[in-house]
């Protein structure tokens, strides 16, 4: 029995085995591309949500243009009365701004209208504008009166809150 155990089995039938288990290998690891079709997907969803909110964002900043735009001219002619206080001037730079915007927003129907029947329009149809039938007196004075007679303390006053009320009515027109 020693005999059995101390010889070594036949070598040609052991290498033979050996032989075949030496070709079987580890797989590859995968790699990232090609990548999956859900990833594909997401990556066209992420996309289109990329592309809309573009959109969004640039129609709203175009809408918001023309507010933006009066409001830095309002503030433009505000700055040119503290310089230089010409009412006549200072009133139809207002009532042009004001008219210019009313046209942007399809106002059309009281464009035409002469600077009071403009106060009156929106001291009515925009009643948070916060202008009144004291304003549109106050435009008539102004345009109708000699140049050489000026401005009491109290108009003077009145016609200086005038950017603020037009500014509340750009509001209420956003």
């Amino acid at each position: 029995m020693k005999d059995l155990l101390s010889t070594p089995p036949s070598t040609t039938a052991n290498d033979s085995l050996l032989a075949s288990l030496q070709d079987i290998h580890e797989p590859a690891l995968l790699g990232m591309w090609p990548i999956a079709p859900g990833w594909w997907i997401l990556a066209l969803l992420t996309l289109a949500a990329l592309i809309a909110g573009s959109m969004v964002w640039y129609r709203h900043t175009q809408r918001r243009r023309w507010y933006k735009l009066a409001t830095r001219h309002l503030l433009q002619i505000k700055s040119d009365f503290m310089r230089q206080p010409d009412a006549h001037h200072y009133l139809h730079h207002l009532i042009a701004l004001s008219k210019s915007v009313a046209r942007h927003k399809k106002l059309d129907k009281v464009l035409s209208h002469s600077a009071p029947e403009w106060i009156n329009f929106l001291a009515h149809e925009y009643p948070q504008s916060g202008f009144d039938s004291q304003d549109a007196q106050l435009a008539e004075e102004i345009l109708y009166r000699p140049p050489q007679q000026s401005l009491s303390e109290r108009q003077l006053t009145q016609l200086r809150r005038w950017p603020e009320k037009l500014q509340a009515w750009l509001k209420a027109l956003d």
